[in-house]
This record gives C-alpha cells, structure tokens and sequence, in this order.
C-alpha cells in the first residue's frame, strides 16, 4: 500500500510546550537579575550599639579593654571594636511571698557590665547587619573578646553617620 506523507501540524500540546519553555527562560532571566542587584554592595553606616551583661562576677570586671575586637562566639562574625564600658552594681529584684512585698536588693559580689561598641553596619528592614549579624534592640549576643566571654543582650543601637 502506497502511504501518503503528511506535514506536522501545529497542536495544543507543542504550545503548551513552547510555553512552558519561555516561561522557564522568563524566570532564569528574573531569577539572574534579582542575583545581580542582590550582590550589589548595601549602604553601610558607622553604628554604636551598647551590649548589657548582667550578674558578672567581680573578678571578671577588668577583663575589657578599650579597643578590643567584639567577635560573636557562635558563628564567629566581627561584631566591631570596645569604645567604652562601665560596670555598675547588680540589684536583684524579687517578692518576698511571706510578706507579699517587692524587694529590691544589691547582689553582692556581682556587677552589671554595659560594653559599648562600634562598627560598620548595612541597615535592613528590621535589623541591622553587622559583619554578617542581624541585630537589633533585645538582639541576644553570645559575645567574645579576647579576655571575657559572655551573653549579653543589645540594649541600645544608634547611627552616628
């Protein structure tokens, strides 16, 4: 028997091929460009952010220095440089139950650190970054410096340029 070739014709399925192709070439064209705008380097600005620790023992309280290196201890990211610090006294605060009173009393043999820090920093939506760090205000920080350990918590955080 004699068969007759015929030319392919153009169906649904080989549009909905053709389509899904651009729409996968569509995606990797945004998904490249959204990259590449990504990687831009972010605004930085120079911040000073004050850390609190709270119930450190008296015989760790000479162990910072102006000037040394805050590192995050978990990760390891370089959280800036010490500009200052104070170390004031620990007050415990609780309730006498039998009384049914507040009291407010000193701890003794234990001082409350404010270590202040600054460094370079690019500024999001809801926190800060700082040398890979998102910190904010409340931000617990495990920090390291090169004679003291310790967790403390960002009780305040400004802009100075």
């Amino acid at each position: 028997m004699n068969k007759q070739k015929t030319a392919p014709t153009f169906n649904l399925l080989d549009a909905l091929i053709i389509l899904a192709l651009l729409a996968a070439a569509a995606a990797g064209v945004y998904w490249f460009a959204a990259k590449a705008s990504a990687s831009a380097a972010p605004e930085t600005h120079r911040v000073r952010y004050v850390v609190e620790c709270k119930n450190i023992r008296d015989e760790f309280t000479g162990c910072v220095s102006v000037g040394d290196r805050v590192t995050e201890s978990v990760r390891l990211y370089d959280l800036g440089v010490v500009t200052a610090y104070e170390y004031r006294d620990s007050i415990w605060r609780g309730t006498d139950i039998i009384e049914g009173v507040q009291v407010v009393s000193d701890y003794p043999g234990r001082s409350d650190m404010y270590i202040t820090v600054e460094a370079t920093a690019a500024i999001g939506a809801a926190s800060y970054n700082i040398g890979g760090f998102e910190m904010s205000v409340g931000s617990p920080i495990y920090l390291r410096l090169p004679n003291f350990y310790a967790l403390g918590y960002c009780i305040s955080l400004e802009v100075i340029d």
